[in-house]
């Protein structure tokens, strides 16, 4: 300690051992020694108490990571924090586990997914190749060729049915694809599709050989295992995983000719269309007019031979297309609902309770649409058409005899009668004799006879005024027609009904008649 004197100016200095000045940092040393020390004891204890819980919870976490743990239940009482941790470990690693079975479970249906997407769209060349190797498809050569198959007749089967059948014939094709060559199966609605990888050695027309008789081989195989048709379309071969979709295609085209060449054949695209020309389509309208003149006769039969020969023209036609075969009938079809509504206009529409165009493109061979058409359609129309014209022409007969009715002492002829009908002479003087079993001369004659009979009994006119009246020039002729038709002269007639009631020509209910069809009697 130094210290100056204020009066000398001398400076003092005391000296002090440290330890008399410290004594304080001393004993706070010592007692954070202590502290420390306690507190080291106090963790090694709780250490040593808690080691055996922290190693279950250790090598459990270590167990669950490594795939290995026991999964032991978890228990109802009350759980520490260690407890919630495991538990909520166990659980991420049992949800992973579970997704991992369900993309292994769901890897078939993904790969047949991704192969419709190959099959239908452009694929960029590094995803198919990714792809190919994830989903375990072969790609064993760079040339490849699409088969489509599709059951033939499936109309009236239920789902289940046709989804057993379908599956059925994949796994045929799978069993022949695997003896004879790689490839791939797939099914794409109620179709299999076949992927064939062919070899890197050999020739184009090896290859097209090669799928040709496997088609050969399973169309066999369907129809002789399962009893069933199925028609099979064969695309070219291709190069390279990104021309699938082109070889797909060709199938599908091919698959659509069985509308020209029949259901239950293997058609392949390079035989139905070798160069990818179609010539000119010539629609048969002569063959049209003459099928719509037969519906209206309602001659069905010789309107079945018409419709085979519509049908043979357009299958012998070179170069056609399915599109040109479905127009052909679509407007065939429309030519024939046009007749029915031009006739029927309200009850024309509701003849068929179905679209006639939709029954056309769900029908998938000619020979379909021919047998649809004889069977339903021209019958339903002819039919039809038939029966209207006959109320029609009824309803106009009718019209023509109310006519004679009020008009029979007036000058009538038939042209005049079949102007008053709108029909040509020749057509009416057919329906007439057809609606009342007589022509029309003969009906005027015996109407105007019963008129005759009803003049001479009722009334006190000569015969001549009488023949005068109807229309006879000469009174002789009228003598001689009403002889003909009752067996006596007017006058002899006049007298056997003198003094009798005047009930000649009257039936019971007041209407006149006169002999006609059926009962020989027309009212």
């Amino acid at each position: 300690m130094i210290w100056q004197s204020p009066y000398n100016g001398w400076i003092y200095v005391s000296i002090v051992p440290i330890k008399e000045l410290t004594p304080m940092f001393v004993r706070i040393k010592v007692l954070t020694m202590i502290l420390c020390l306690t507190l080291i004891v106090g963790c090694l204890t709780a250490a040593l108490l808690l080691s055996k819980h922290f190693y279950r919870l250790i090598k459990s976490i270590l167990d669950l990571i490594r795939g290995r743990a026991n999964r032991p239940p978890l228990s109802n009482g009350k759980q520490d924090e260690f407890g919630l941790i495991r538990h909520y470990v166990e659980m991420l690693h049992t949800v992973n586990d579970s997704l991992n079975d369900q993309i292994e479970n769901s890897k078939p249906l993904l790969a047949a997914g991704f192969m419709q997407h190959v099959l239908t769209e452009a694929v960029p060349t590094h995803e198919l190749t990714e792809k190919f190797d994830y989903y375990d498809l072969p790609r064993i050569s760079p040339y490849y060729t699409v088969m489509c198959i599709e059951l033939d007749d499936v109309r009236g089967k239920t789902e289940r049915d046709i989804n057993l059948f379908v599956y059925a014939v994949k796994n045929i094709s799978e069993e022949i694809l695997g003896g004879v060559a790689s490839g791939t199966v797939i099914k794409m609605r109620a179709d299999v599709v076949l992927l064939i990888n062919h070899k890197l050695s050999g020739t184009t027309a090896s290859r097209r050989t090669e799928a040709f008789q496997l088609a050969e081989e399973i169309h066999t195989m369907v129809e002789c295992v399962l009893n069933i048709t199925a028609t099979i379309g064969v695309g070219r071969c291709h190069e390279g995983l990104s021309s699938i979709r082109h070889s797909f295609k060709e199938a599908m085209d091919a698959l659509q000719y069985r509308l020209i060449l029949g259901s239950g054949k293997v058609i392949y695209v390079e035989q139905v269309e070798p160069n990818r020309q179609q010539q000119g389509f010539a629609y048969p309208s002569e063959l049209e007019q003459q099928m719509i003149l037969q519906v209206k006769l309602g001659n069905e039969q010789q309107l079945a031979v018409l419709l085979d020969e519509f049908g043979q023209g357009l299958q012998q036609r070179g170069g056609i297309s399915t599109e040109h075969v479905r127009m052909a009938f679509m407007q065939l079809i429309s030519r024939l609902l046009r007749e029915l509504y031009e006739l029927d206009p309200d009850g024309g529409p509701l003849l068929f309770t179905y679209s006639p165009y939709e029954r056309v493109n769900e029908l998938r061979t000619m020979s379909q649409m021919i047998a649809w058409l004889k069977e339903e359609v021209f019958p339903a129309i002819s039919r039809h058409i038939m029966l209207r014209r006959k109320d029609s022409n009824h309803q106009s007969i009718t019209t023509v005899q109310q006519y004679i009715e009020q008009h029979y002492d007036d000058d009538l002829s038939q042209p005049m009668m079949a102007e008053l009908a709108g029909m040509p002479p020749s057509h009416f003087s057919h329906i007439f004799k057809e609606e009342l079993g007589m022509t029309f001369s003969d009906y005027l004659i015996a109407y105007r006879m019963e008129k005759a009979k009803e003049l001479l009994i009722s009334t006190d006119m000569k015969v001549a005024e009488i023949a005068d009246k109807l229309r006879y020039n000469n009174s002789q002729n009228f003598i001689r027609v009403f002889k003909r038709i009752h067996g006596a002269t007017p006058g002899d007639f006049r007298a056997s009904w003198a003094g009798q009631p005047a009930m000649i020509g009257h039936r019971g209910n007041g209407q006149t008649t006169i002999p006609g069809k059926g009962s020989g009697m027309i009212e």
